[in-house]
């Protein structure tokens, strides 16, 4: 997890509780607030299926969930120009995720009031990808607009127009 605000383990100290939730919103033209519901998916699709680039709908596991926040969600923008004047740079969300954790705790223990992160995603530019901190938890509704497994029908016309986009394999 890239930037997961959790503590390092420490034998000597209890555990805090933090937890994260990472969503997609659609490009970089969208407002990080605003997760749009099937152009997101193909970040989604490009971040979770990355290593193998197969999409197997099968999978138990894999569900597609699509929720809108109940209040603005206050985010910290790493696109912008924050991270640089902060002494980072980009390679924060495609490289080694050790320093990209050590930002999040930094930026979760001096920024009580946020509620996540918003950072481009590692394999689609144009994707943002954003990591919603135990904060955000009165934001996230209780019930959400959609919630279907990968494998049921609906989802399988976008998913086959996804990997072909990204050049994934459909099975």
């Amino acid at each position: 997890m890239r930037f997961d605000p959790h503590e390092p383990a420490q034998a000597t100290e209890p555990e805090v509780a933090r937890g994260v939730q990472y969503v997609a919103s659609a490009d970089a033209t969208t407002p990080p607030t605003s997760l749009v519901p099937w152009s997101a998916l193909a970040t989604c699709l490009a971040e979770v299926f990355q290593d193998t680039r197969v999409i197997d709908p099968a999978d138990a596991d894999r569900w597609v969930v699509m929720w809108s926040p109940r209040r603005r969600l206050r985010l910290l923008d790493l696109t912008s120009d924050w991270l640089v004047r902060a002494g980072g740079n980009q390679a924060i969300s495609s490289g080694p995720r050790a320093p990209a954790q050590q930002w999040a705790r930094w930026i979760y223990d001096t920024y009580e009031e946020l509620d996540g992160v918003v950072a481009a995603a590692s394999t689609r530019g144009r994707g943002r990808s954003i990591a919603l901190w135990d904060r955000a938890a009165t934001a996230v509704g209780d019930h959400p607009l959609l919630h279907r497994p990968l494998s049921s029908p609906g989802p399988r016309p976008i998913l086959a127009h996804h990997a072909d986009k990204l050049g994934y394999i459909l099975v």
